[in-house]
């Protein structure tokens, strides 16, 4: 064989070898390239922390003022959910004993845990602590977080007259919803989902420092503030709190159905069903 046929023999066959390694190698970066990383790991390699099903908590919150007013509130990081539910002051719940008691009846005898006990049992869902303040530390905390924007339908839930600004609405401090509510007279069949929309808009509009404001408060030494949220859950619910700033959480509000009877507030069957929706 002439030397330049066993050279181009030779060319050939390094072709031959190399070409189709050379494509393999190409069509794996391209694949590579279209696909996206994985959520929970960052260019870099570092983890990305997501919320868990164990990143929820439900709250019973008590605010004392000229009434006492009853919440429940569930802050849940694993749906991006928060929801609330007022209960009216005369909502009849199992006594620990037999028998039924009143919200507001089992409050005065033995505080807001034994009623988180009693409304635990009542609807057949966990309590995970009560937070009891002051409507002063409610205002402080709420003008903390600024105004908030209210609809003629929720105005209208107050008892006030329709408004008359250009979008409906009207800003108005927590100061301003205080003193609302106190010149109002609301019975209680009006107040309650007025509570609980009120709620709602401030927990929507501070999603993004409750992280700061809840822990802040908790640790304030407020001696108007009793709670059963110990050191450790305070870290808990900042790293819920702290999911919401990154996502925006849908904010659901609602109160329980039922009827008005001789010895209290009797709770629809329905009330159970809700109570299962909304905090499980």
């Amino acid at each position: 064989m002439s030397r330049r046929k066993a050279f181009w023999v030779s060319f050939i066959c390094t072709l031959a070898v190399l070409v189709p390694l050379y494509a393999a190698v190409y069509y794996a970066k391209t694949i590579s390239i279209g696909q996206k990383a994985p959520a929970a790991v960052s260019e870099q390699g570092v983890g990305v922390d997501l919320p868990t099903v164990d990143d929820s908590r439900n709250l019973f919150v008590v605010v004392k003022g000229e009434k006492t007013r009853f919440v429940l509130i569930r802050f849940d990081a694993w749906q991006s959910r928060v929801a609330v539910i007022a209960l009216r002051p005369d909502t009849l719940l199992r006594g620990a004993k037999g028998g039924v008691v009143t919200t507001q009846a089992a409050w005065e005898y033995a505080g807001p845990g034994y009623v988180a006990e009693r409304i635990a049992e009542t609807f057949d869902m966990k309590i995970d602590h009560y937070l009891q303040m002051s409507s002063e530390s409610l205002i402080a905390l709420g003008t903390k977080i600024g105004a908030v924007r209210i609809d003629a339908k929720t105005m209208a839930l107050a008892g006030a007259e329709s408004m008359e600004t250009k979008d409906k609405t009207a800003a108005l401090s927590a100061q301003n919803i205080a003193d609302l509510l106190r010149l109002s007279h609301l019975d209680t069949e009006s107040e309650t989902p007025f509570i609980a929309r009120i709620f709602a808009l401030y927990v929507a509009a501070g999603a993004d420092r409750l992280q700061t404001l809840v822990p802040d408060l908790l640790r304030s030494g407020d001696t108007g503030l009793s709670t059963s949220i110990l050191a450790p859950e305070i870290y808990q619910y900042a790293r819920i709190f702290g999911f919401f700033v990154r996502q925006s959480p849908e904010v659901q509000y609602d109160a329980f159905p039922g009827k008005e009877t001789a010895d209290g507030f009797e709770l629809d069957p329905k009330a159970t069903e809700m109570a299962t929706k909304y905090f499980s």
